[in-house]
């Protein structure tokens, strides 16, 4: 959620004052091609899913139906989770 608040506060920051939209334009750039890398990685959401204060709400709050099936597929893979009845699920 904090990359996210940051990135939108970039955003503003390019609106509210034109001159620096230029600059502003770039690191948005450089900020999804890092958020496309750590969403290849999984990293972003064992980190929400370890955090017992966010337990993948945020996630499924905020994410694509697609990247939230991907994330939690990613967490059951990374914890090895035990089979009960052939259903594995982190609702």
């Amino acid at each position: 959620p904090a990359f996210e608040g940051l990135i939108q506060r970039w955003k503003l920051v390019g609106d509210l004052v034109p001159h620096c939209a230029p600059f502003v334009t770039i690191g948005l750039t450089w900020a999804a091609k890092y958020d496309d890398w750590m969403s290849l990685t999984g990293a972003y959401a064992v980190a929400m899913f370890i955090d017992p204060t966010r337990c993948l709400s945020w996630i499924n709050k905020h994410w694509s139906v697609p990247q939230i099936t991907q994330a939690k597929n990613y967490i059951l893979q990374l914890v090895h989770l035990p089979d009960n009845n052939n259903s594995r699920t982190l609702d």
